[in-house]
């Protein structure tokens, strides 16, 4: 052979190798890479067919992985497929470690056909090891003469074998991270539901059963788990306490904050029935736990069952909503506060502010956390103060009860939000007087 000739080979040579390593790098999914890199190699180099066979991991078996362009009697009959060959069984014994060409008396599986071969006569079985030695599989190739492969053409085969063996190792190293990434996927998840249980235990599972009022909440978190609370607390024979608290941290934080303002409100409402001194308390207590960048809204009304009215204090808690039914109007209170959990010594005298309705027949009061004035529509514009006292008249103004004025008013929400993502905590409490 002349030095052209060898050049020529050469150059021939590098450019299938560099077509096939191209196929191999495409995707890092194991059956992709494998049926690629076969079908690439049966082009370039002209062969008949092929199929690869791939130790598994676990069951340490062998399992048909590939295969193009299989003779009928083959493909036909899968049965023949199955089950450890000659070849298979030198690879497990360390007998098969370079190509070698296997003849139809030879193989075990060719030897089971009588018809459907295309002739076949010989194959080239190449062993597939990883860098470090340990095995892989076998690839099995043939030639459209049938006839036995070259040295040079196994040469060159050897080495398309050890680019299918890197790409097989890559996939299967990128599907091991896929699997520990979604077990760890699965536990985060598993521990997110598990604190998800946890925090709506927390909340009331029926609204208080108080002649002529009737109550009705919600509370949707924007993650598995959020830093919204609500309760219902009886204070004595007729005066209970409505909570509603809003963490400014979203997700576990949030949540685990919210677990530990539970415990700590109901040791600070005991004895308590003026909600600002129970607002003082909390804040009190709060301080030794909060982090530095966080704090908590507050809303806390006191209804006094006998009197039929609501003492409400406000620690900067979202705008609370009395609807008249007398005027056949709503109007925000405007009960203002400084949050929780921020302040060692206080500024004022009075850091949380507070106001007393009178309940009459057919009036409501609506207390949200901000998530619901604060939601966004598709173009990003807000929810707001106006559409939601707007829900709050229409519904009421027909008469309605707090469980359907509650659901009015989420309604509105889904409707107005439509598919944009929710950005925060809702919460909605709705009492209401019986007509």
């Amino acid at each position: 052979m002349s030095d052209s000739e060898v050049l020529k080979k050469l150059n021939r040579e590098l450019q299938v190798l560099n077509s096939i390593a191209r196929e191999l790098n495409a995707t890092v999914n194991l059956s992709e890479t494998l049926q690629k890199g076969l079908t690439e190699t049966l082009h370039l180099l002209e062969l008949e067919t092929g199929w690869v066979y791939l130790l598994d991991d676990e069951s340490g078996e062998m399992t048909l992985a590939a295969a193009e362009n299989l003779p009928p009697g083959l493909k036909e009959n899968p049965e023949v497929m199955e089950g450890p060959c000659n070849c298979q069984r030198k690879f497990a014994n360390d007998k098969l470690t370079f190509p070698v060409n296997v003849d139809s008396i030879t193989c075990s599986r060719l030897g089971k056909l009588t018809e459907g071969n295309r002739g076949l006569k010989y194959h080239t079985s190449i062993p597939l090891y990883t860098r470090n030695g340990a095995k892989l599989g076998i690839l099995n190739l043939a030639r459209r003469s049938w006839h036995k492969m070259s040295d040079n053409q196994m040469n060159l085969l050897n080495t398309i074998a050890d680019f299918i063996s890197i790409a097989v190792e890559r996939s299967k190293l990128f599907e091991e991270l896929q699997r520990i990434k979604q077990r760890k996927i699965d536990v985060m998840e598993n521990e997110l539901q598990a604190a998800r249980d946890m925090q709506m235990s927390l909340l009331p599972d029926k609204p208080p059963q108080i002649a002529g009022v009737e109550f009705s909440a919600v509370c949707v978190p924007s993650r598995e788990v959020g830093g919204d609370y609500y309760n219902y607390l009886g204070l004595d024979d007729n005066k209970l306490a409505i909570v509603l608290s809003d963490v400014s941290g979203k997700g576990m934080q949030g949540a685990t904050i919210a677990m530990r303002f539970n415990e700590i409100l109901r040791y600070e409402v005991r004895g308590v029935a003026d909600p600002v001194e129970i607002l003082k308390r909390l804040d009190k207590s709060l301080l030794s736990i909060m982090p530095p960048t966080m704090f908590i809204t507050a809303g806390i009304a006191v209804l006094d069952t006998e009197k039929k009215s609501l003492n409400i204090a406000s620690a900067a808690n979202p705008e609370i909503y009395h609807y008249s039914a007398k005027d056949n109007s709503v109007e925000p209170l405007g009960i203002t506060g400084l949050p929780l959990g921020i302040i060692e010594e206080q500024i004022s005298d009075e850091p949380f502010k507070s106001g007393e309705i009178s309940l009459e027949p057919g009036d409501a009061v609506v207390f949200t956390s901000d998530g619901v004035e604060e939601a966004r529509d598709e173009e990003g514009s807000f929810y707001g103060r106006e559409r939601l006292s707007d829900v709050i008249l229409r519904i009421c103004g027909e008469s309605k009860g707090a469980e359907e004025i509650r659901t009015g008013i989420t309604e509105d929400l889904k409707d107005f939000t439509s598919d944009s993502p929710q950005s925060d905590d809702i919460t909605i409490i709705v009492l209401s007087v019986d007509p």
